[in-house]
């Protein structure tokens, strides 16, 4: 029989799931997730992600567009329901009060999972600048009035380091990278821009097939190519994760992990 603790931590990885979904959709219904986008996001996968899945759709947190068991061999494709949008945002906004899938305090219990801290208190005093991206999965520790931590920020990357209280992180990326990624995006902007008239943006496969295209013409084009895979040294894959604006830009996200660590090899 599971102990208390493997319960909670069994809904601490289907709450991890769940807001990560939350995170991906962008409070769109309608927005596919692939499972593939999950994995990376939680390092959660196999049959502990299947079983998690399952549990949200029978819970009515998410919804099947394509089956789960698609997801063995290859990706599934979800999207978050209004129940779940809901039953998400009032775990955050009600911490004391249990929700009718997860306990009270879930929000802030699950952040201990390894590899999860989402650190909400660097995030509260960083809003200005708008560095923290609480989807990194980076770890962070408060220490009296600094923090310590390590990870991707903003476009930029810090290998660790610590923030005095009241600084701003000024990562090690430099203006000119800074530049070059901002460029590099924009091409790719606009030439998902041009994709989308041949493609659909509002179905699954339309969104896959401009990903597979728009990498296809990157790999094509050599200049682009060898600009875009230094912009994502320098930056990383999150950082154009920020600055794309598509609707299959969490498609063609995927497209360039895969596609950048072919060029690895």
């Amino acid at each position: 029989m599971p102990s208390e603790n493997d319960v909670l931590e069994t809904k601490k990885k289907r709450f991890m799931v769940l807001n990560t979904i939350y995170d991906l959709a962008e409070q769109d219904e309608h927005q596919p997730i692939s499972t593939y986008e999950i994995k990376n996001k939680t390092e959660i996968q196999g049959e502990n992600l299947y079983l998690i899945l399952k549990f949200l759709v029978k819970q009515g947190l998410i919804k099947n567009i394509s089956t789960l068991e698609s997801m063995y061999g290859g990706d599934a494709v979800i999207s978050i329901t209004h129940k779940g949008l809901c039953e998400l945002e009032n775990a955050i906004e009600k911490p004391d009060e249990p929700t009718e899938n997860f306990p009270a305090h879930i929000y802030n219990s699950y952040t201990t999972i390894k590899g999860n801290n989402y650190g909400h208190n660097i995030a509260a005093t960083m809003t200005e600048s708008n560095i923290f991206d609480r989807r990194s999965g980076n770890h962070d520790e408060q220490i009296g009035d600094s923090y310590q931590q390590s990870g991707n920020f903003g476009i930029g990357h810090m290998s660790g380091g610590t923030i005095q209280s009241g600084a701003k992180v000024a990562g090690v990326i430099n203006e000119a990278q800074q530049r070059n990624l901002a460029e590099a995006a924009a091409e790719i902007q606009q030439l998902l821009e041009q994709l989308e008239k041949s493609y659909p943006t509002n179905t699954t496969m339309g969104k896959m097939q401009i990903a597979t295209e728009a990498i296809s013409q990157i790999d094509s084009n050599p200049t682009l190519a060898g600009r875009i895979l230094s912009a994502l040294k320098a930056g990383g894959i999150s950082a154009f994760e920020q600055l794309l604006n598509h609707p299959a830009a969490s498609f063609v996200i995927g497209a360039l992990e895969d596609w950048q660590e072919t060029k690895k090899s």
